[in-house]
């Protein structure tokens, strides 16, 4: 999310400073959680209310938990390389 934070502010930078109008954009968070045996996905969107609700189901298992480990290594050797991060790929 903090990409995207990022991303946004830099095009309405741009925006304001060309003289035209920001677009608009949607904030949204993806989570992978680690419980253990299992793993869980999450998809929230912190920004709307109610804050408080995960607008989207979590879906449990193993094979989130097998995703996560995938992406960590996948992060890591990317940043270790001095690459662009995986999840500036779009991940």
């Amino acid at each position: 999310m903090t990409e995207q934070m990022a991303r946004i502010a830099a095009a309405d930078l741009a925006a304001r400073l060309e003289g035209r109008e920001a677009p608009t954009a949607e904030l949204s968070a993806r989570c992978v959680l680690d419980m253990g045996d299992r793993g869980a996905y999450m998809a929230v969107e912190p920004v709307r209310p109610p804050r408080d609700r995960i607008s989207r189901a979590v879906s449990k298992g193993q094979r989130w938990l097998l995703a996560k480990l995938a992406f960590e290594r996948a992060y890591l050797f990317s940043a270790c390389r001095g690459r662009r991060m995986p999840t500036a790929l779009g991940w």
